[in-house]
């Protein structure tokens, strides 16, 4: 195809990034500084069964649901969600229960310490759980700042989500 020859992969990359399709991420399990990372939800295979469970955790926020006048999920908004989330700084993502197109986890933290973040795509909202290993949780920032500092995140992701559709009148609210 003479067309494909005239794509250049990087501008490619960077046009999803733009319609939050895929982020630039610096994960340390996986990064090699030679080669930029992205995450692309949307090419991940789908999680089937039941959330993993966290082995150890005893703070645990009540789950938030991000609902939406649809009542259903439009189609796209969960991979440009996360996506969006994986360019925050303070998240990272967490590769150890594996990372699906509808299930993502995040270490949410300030580089030392982290929470742990779980983002689910449920038929009618995206469901987040917020976690912490309570052994460590002296060296971190109370619990109830880190769900606050998240929910600005969320927030934030929403609103650069919201963006791309406009168009729908879809509107997005975090209960």
């Amino acid at each position: 195809c003479s067309f494909c020859e005239d794509i250049d992969p990087e501008g490619m990359m960077q046009l999803l990034v733009r319609f939050h399709l895929a982020a630039f991420v610096e994960t340390e399990e996986y990064y090699d500084r030679t080669v930029p990372q992205y995450f692309v939800p949307s090419v991940l295979k789908l999680f089937a069964g039941d959330p993993p469970s966290s082995i150890g955790v005893i703070m645990r926020a009540t789950p938030l649901h991000i609902t939406f006048s649809t009542k259903f999920v439009p189609p796209g908004y969960f991979t440009r969600f996360v996506a969006t989330v994986a360019g925050f700084k303070a998240c990272q993502l967490h590769f150890k229960n594996g990372i699906y197109r509808n299930l993502v986890s995040f270490q949410f933290g300030d580089g030392k310490k982290y929470d742990h973040i779980t983002f689910t795509e449920l038929p009618h909202a995206i469901q987040i759980n917020i976690s912490r290993n309570v052994p460590d949780s002296q060296e971190y920032t109370s619990f109830s700042q880190a769900c606050q500092d998240l929910l600005i995140v969320l927030d934030d992701s929403c609103k650069e989500v919201d963006k791309c559709f406009r168009q729908n009148t879809i509107s997005c609210d975090a209960k």
